[in-house]
């Protein structure tokens, strides 16, 4: 859906190889979008990682899981965006326009 709509993606299979990724790539990204929920970590840590790194980068966190279940893996980081699944095309391009124009 972003690719479609002309952004430039970067996709990474868990937080480890996003981290890694973005100390070769970090000046090309604006905006982490990522699951709550994800293999061997979580998206919390994830933003702050990335933020101490890049002070500016903006959040858009997503997820399907209930709050408690949200909450046992970290909750968010602050300064984050949080767009619930489903969400539709529409709502994904929207919520990351705004987090960028943020």
């Amino acid at each position: 859906m972003l690719s479609k709509a002309g952004y430039s993606v970067i996709e990474a299979g868990d937080a480890e190889s996003a981290l890694a990724l973005f100390r070769e790539r970090g000046s090309e990204i604006s905006l982490l979008l990522a699951d709550v929920v994800l293999p061997r970590n979580n998206a919390r840590w994830l933003a702050e990682k990335l933020r101490e790194l890049k002070p500016s980068l903006r959040v858009l966190y997503t997820s399907g899981y209930a709050d408690n279940v949200i909450a046992q893996h970290g909750g968010f980081a602050a300064g984050g965006v949080f767009l619930p699944k489903p969400f539709t095309s529409e709502a994904l391009l929207s919520s990351v326009r705004s987090v960028l124009d943020a």
